[in-house]
């Protein structure tokens, strides 16, 4: 699931589409952030 493809923006305006990969399928920064949360807790 990519930003273009995101349901969010249509139920929360102005919130941004809330996705970890951009329109390109790129990681964006939250990515490696949840990434980081996840492999600290094991």
């Amino acid at each position: 699931m990519t930003d273009p493809n995101s349901w969010i923006p249509g139920w929360f305006t102005g919130q941004g589409a809330g996705l970890l990969y951009d329109e390109h399928n790129n990681p964006k920064p939250q990515y490696e952030a949840l990434r980081e949360v996840l492999r600290d807790a094991v």
